[in-house]
């Protein structure tokens, strides 16, 4: 092998080792950007509102998608049934954008079929307490959008089983 081609191996071998480390730095700090914002997840509704950005920007990602339903079911559930902010508008455009993540796309997958469930389950409980004006804590929704929100995770569910 002459000097030069041996120069051109090495140079090659040091591009794809350079672009090989950017792209692991890369993932790597898309991962701790994600988890750093989940962190919002969890706070009030202004705090859910950023989790949420969060989430819809790395929903593409497949990985990030997987681990972020059963967080986004939580949500939605908790808002459904224990938020203290009836009509509040910010919370239900937060539950509408957690809602239309979930049910739009196909993104429900064998291993999620429990979170489905939780949440086919909790839109039931809500109809139901609806339907018998039963006082309860949780989001104040319209009993056409529940019933349909019901129905699309009922579908879900049955395609998963």
């Amino acid at each position: 092998m002459t000097d030069a081609g041996a120069t051109v191996i090495v140079g090659l071998v040091g591009l794809l080792s350079g672009y090989v480390a950017a792209h692991l730095e890369f993932v790597r700090r898309t991962d701790e950007l994600w988890l750093k914002a989940l962190e919002f997840l969890a706070g009030q509704s202004q705090k859910r509102n950023l989790g949420i950005a969060a989430i819809e920007l790395y929903w593409r990602k497949k990985r990030h998608r997987e681990l972020s339903i059963p967080l986004l079911v939580g949500a939605a559930i908790y808002l459904l049934e224990e938020s203290m902010q009836g009509s509040a508008a910010h919370e239900v455009h937060n539950l509408h954008r957690i809602m239309r993540l979930l049910l739009n796309d196909s993104v429900a997958q064998r291993v999620h079929l429990e979170d489905f469930n939780a949440l086919q389950n909790s839109l039931l409980s809500v109809i139901e307490n609806t339907k018998n004006r039963q006082k309860r804590k949780g989001l104040d929704i319209p009993d056409n959008q529940l019933v349909a929100w019901h129905k699309k995770t009922r579908d879900i569910c049955d395609t998963l089983q």
